[in-house]
């Protein structure tokens, strides 16, 4: 019996697929498949190539597996729903088809479907959680024009405005103005409105810098250590939303910190713990248990009536 797990986000796809053990058998990767970012034709595209090479490395087609995952990121709306089944169908699978926010997998993953609640950071940001009678809330997540807190757009956005702010004379001195320069082979700081503009439809090119205020951070630059600081708590305060709005206890529920900006020992990281602990919070942050495409997976298994308790995906 094979099950199939995907997490798609603005920036990649993965796609794994687990024997009935919970043997991850096949891997799968591609570009970005956020439906509202990239359209439905280029979503359908990489979707299918990351299921592609996943099924491919064991042998098996889509009509194969007996149930799947998507989890995708910009999933939010109902037309989404009927939109991303079509494209499962196409691909060719017939049996149970789970559908949601990539937000979701993530928590599953990160909490292994237990109560709790996971902030999100890549592109965008997001935070959900869920608790142990089956209640959910999400906190963000919408967009870079409207929201989108402690993202690596919205960090990015933030690096280039410091760095023109500080070319004006209306702000200091900062690492990241070089930083941006060499990262987008301009001559001037002053030069990133004309090199970003063409591309500010694609949030994943401004988010491609957010690595740059980490490399800044960890190096002591003022500037990005206080974009970071904002960052965490625009990111906290999503979180505390969705502990507040379902009621969680904080002993009970973790907060899980997921996405690669947030990983174990990454200033941002450690500045969202400096502003949980400020929120009642001792120990920050914890890191997520499983990846978000083993929670695709484990809610997968769920749909057949598995027990996420009993069945662990993995090498």
């Amino acid at each position: 019996m094979w099950l199939l797990g995907v997490d798609g986000g603005a920036s990649h796809t993965a796609c794994w697929v687990a024997d009935e053990s919970g043997r991850v058998r096949g891997r799968g990767e591609a570009g970005p498949c956020n439906l509202g970012s990239v359209g439905p034709a280029a979503a359908e595209a990489n979707l299918a190539a990351a299921v592609r090479a996943a099924t491919g490395q064991v042998g098996v087609r889509p009509a194969d597996v007996a149930s799947s995952c998507f989890g995708l990121a910009g999933f939010d709306r109902p037309g989404d729903r009927a939109a991303l089944e079509s494209m499962a169908r196409r691909m060719g699978f017939t049996g149970p088809l789970r559908l949601e926010n990539d937000a979701v997998v993530a928590w599953a993953g990160g909490c292994r479907a237990r109560p709790g609640v996971v902030v999100l950071a890549g592109t965008g940001s997001i935070a959900y959680g869920r608790t142990g009678d089956g209640r959910s809330a999400r906190a963000g997540g919408w967009g870079p024009l409207f929201g989108d807190e402690g993202s690596g757009f919205t960090i990015g956005r933030s690096a280039v405005t410091a760095a023109l702010q500080a070319a004006d004379g209306r702000g200091p001195a900062t690492a990241l103005a070089p930083m941006i320069c060499r990262a987008l082979a301009i001559a001037t700081v002053e030069d990133s409105v004309a090199a970003i503009r063409w591309h500010d439809a694609d949030p994943a090119r401004v988010a491609a810098l957010a690595p740059l205020v980490l490399r800044a951070a960890d190096g002591g630059d003022a500037v990005a250590l206080d974009i970071l600081a904002r960052a965490a708590e625009g990111l906290d305060e999503m979180g505390e939303a969705v502990v507040t709005r379902l009621g969680l206890r904080r002993t009970d529920a973790p907060v899980v910190a997921g996405g690669s900006l947030l990983a174990e020992g990454t200033p941002l990281r450690r500045a969202v713990d400096v502003s949980l602990r400020r929120r009642g919070v001792p120990g920050g942050a914890r890191s997520p248990l499983l990846a978000p495409t083993a929670g695709a997976l484990l809610l997968a298994w769920a749909a057949l009536g598995g027990n996420p308790d009993t069945w662990l995906p993995g090498a």
